[in-house]
């Protein structure tokens, strides 16, 4: 199990600015088939609706229902020269041997990475008991585009390279449809998350066994417009 330290903001702008920017811990649960994650990031603009389905008199403890349709970019950098190839059977990788191929692996570059676009949607169940909220929910993302991607040196050439996955007839055996289980808690402007995918990233049989899982803490910002408090954003 691999996890990398990753910086992730969501914005959502229309009557009201919203933003949550914290630090996540993000990874690949793998199963089989280690793909050596070195870094990471991402970032998943979403719209923010919520419903108050009770509160007492007191106006203290409060059940909501969020909706939360948006987009999630996602990217994962390996330490490992990879090469992504599929026979029309299963998605495996190859390490480049090549010995005039040059990689720069440091804190600013990568060997290999792929990255991932997707519309993506939410639905939790929290429950405030004054200041004090805690979440439940479940979490869906629909793949609608990504690639692998190389960047070396060759003969003294700089070169890049790009499989899309739409070029592939199989989509690289990409599990288009995540989803997932999570939770967190917040206290005023604190928020602690945590989410786990279900579903594997690559469809089960057709390459390795990868899961993505997030474990983070945020700060929450605003900004008021036409008279909306605090409670009316956070519940």
């Amino acid at each position: 199990m691999k996890q990398v330290f990753t910086l992730i903001t969501f914005i959502f702008c229309s009557h009201i600015l919203i933003a949550q920017i914290g630090i996540i811990t993000t990874g690949l649960n793998q199963l089989e088939d280690p793909l050596q994650v070195k870094s990471g990031y991402g970032i998943a603009p979403f719209i923010p609706i919520q419903i108050e389905l009770n509160k007492d008199s007191t106006k203290s403890n409060t059940s909501i229902i969020h909706f939360e349709p948006g987009f999630s970019f996602t990217r994962f950098n390996f330490k490992n020269k990879l090469i992504p190839s599929s026979d029309g059977n299963e998605l495996s990788f190859s390490q480049d041997n090549n010995p005039n191929n040059t990689y720069n692996n440091n804190l600013f570059s990568s060997a290999s990475a792929f990255q991932i676009y997707s519309i993506s949607g939410r639905i939790i169940y929290s429950y405030r008991i004054k200041s004090f909220k805690l979440s439940a929910g479940i979490h869906g993302k629909y793949i609608i585009g990504g690639s692998f991607l190389r960047k070396f040196k060759s003969n003294g050439n700089k070169i890049k390279t790009k499989y899309k996955f739409k070029d592939d007839p199989e989509y690289y055996y990409f599990n288009r449809f995540q989803y997932g289980l999570l939770l967190g808690a917040s206290y005023k402007w604190l928020t602690i998350y945590g989410s786990y995918n279900l579903s594997t990233l690559i469809e089960e049989g057709k390459g390795p066994t990868l899961r993505m899982y997030h474990f983070g803490v945020f700060l929450n910002f605003f900004w008021k417009k036409m008279g909306l408090s605090h409670s009316n954003l956070f519940g």
